[in-house]
């Protein structure tokens, strides 16, 4: 079983990502055989929980009606981070008597490497699905949003709260040398929220 888009069963969507096992990397032809070894000790991860989930749903779509009945709203924020099989359940749970709403921005997508996929955002649809633009931020600062408004020029940005800070500092370059400037300009502990692209 190799290639980005082999199926099992029509359904299951292997990736040619290298899977890790402590550490070690496993690759995509025997990942399956991995995940029969840790079926049989009774071992289930994340994925196996939305797989089987969907293989549940598909053969008995009865389930489908409880999970409607019980629970008549959805609401998935950070849509963006969703992966395919998540997107596929929501969808076939929202094809009739739920109500599905999600949220999300595909420029704040952070798990592509667990399969995410925020090119979803804007292909989910369902019958009678809305679109709104959340465009006033009720987070940050005024000189935040104009900085906002240079970088994110896809979305609107209205500043709601109208308060006003000191001005942002942005640190361009290698994160350790940015964190060291950073200190000796602030002179205080920091704690540092960051994202390496290549």
């Amino acid at each position: 079983m190799t290639g980005k888009h082999e199926r099992v069963n029509n359904e299951f969507v292997l990736t040619d990502y290298p899977h890790k096992v402590d550490g070690y990397a496993i690759k995509t032809n025997s990942y399956f055989e991995y995940k029969k070894m840790t079926w049989e000790k009774g071992v289930v991860h994340h994925d196996d929980v939305l797989f089987f989930s969907y293989q549940i749903i598909k053969k008995y779509p009865f389930v489908l009606e409880v999970l409607r009945a019980k629970f008549p709203y959805y609401f998935v924020d950070e849509f963006q981070d969703s992966n395919p099989i998540q997107v596929k359940i929501l969808n076939s749970i929202g094809q009739s008597e739920s109500i599905i709403g999600i949220i999300g921005d595909k420029a704040q997508s952070i798990y592509g490497f667990q399969g995410a996929d925020p090119s979803q955002f804007h292909s989910f649809s369902l019958s009678g699905i809305q679109d709104y633009v959340m465009s006033d931020n009720r987070r940050s600062t005024n000189e935040i949003i104009a900085i906002l408004k240079v970088l994110r020029t896809d979305i609107i940005q209205n500043a709601y709260r109208n308060i006003s800070s000191l001005l942002p500092i942005i640190f361009v370059g290698e994160m350790s040398s940015a964190l060291q400037k950073a200190k000796l300009l602030c002179g205080v502990k920091l704690y540092v929220l960051y994202r390496e692209t290549t």
